[in-house]
């Protein structure tokens, strides 16, 4: 950003940027602009350049309306498959199972309904708002987004590969950082 007011303001033409894990702070027009004399390295999933009101809100909604009870029923179902067999002939296994399989139920049931409570609103494609009937008093307002702001110039995303040094690089635009990834 300063590089931008000095170049606009001063006339400085010959100023350059070198930016590491910058955040974001300028709309989509000038850090297209920027792209001539800023360059901004971004690695892998950092948080900092993807970071910002729009990107956060965001997540939070993926977040709730992530449906964690398949992935939690197969891990228990992987977990069990692992038991030793002379274990298996001591523990009723399918029996903890279903106990432990009614239990994660249980806890999405109630999940989904503290979010009805609390009027946590999720995408209406997502397993949580069925368990949130509507009413038929939606507000009917359109909600406000934040403004989106973008890493400043030419983007240089250094991320993890399976070659021989074990990174890759690519310019990217200042549009694919617009979302969080959450990573392993």
């Amino acid at each position: 950003a300063v590089v931008i007011k000095l170049r606009r303001s001063f006339g400085l033409r010959r100023a350059r940027c070198l930016c590491f894990a910058p955040p974001a702070t300028v709309d989509a027009a000038r850090a297209r602009e920027a792209a001539e004399y800023v360059v901004s390295v971004v690695h892998d999933d950092d948080f900092i350049p993807r970071s910002q009101v729009a990107s956060i809100i965001g997540l939070y909604r993926e977040l709730l309306g992530y449906d964690w009870l398949p992935p939690a029923k197969a891990e228990l179902r992987s977990f069990f498959r692992s038991i030793p067999a002379w274990l298996k002939a001591a523990v009723p296994c399918d029996e903890v199972l279903a106990k432990a399989e009614a239990a994660l139920e249980g806890r999405m049931q109630a999940w989904r309904a503290a979010r009805c409570r609390q009027g946590i609103e999720v995408a209406a494609d997502s397993p949580t708002a069925a368990a949130c009937p509507d009413d038929g008093t939606g507000s009917g307002e359109a909600e406000k987004k934040p403004r989106l702001l973008h890493v400043p110039g030419f983007v240089l995303h250094l991320a993890r590969s399976d070659g021989a040094v074990g990174y890759a690089a690519a310019r990217v635009p200042a549009e694919a950082l617009e979302r969080l990834e959450l990573s392993e």
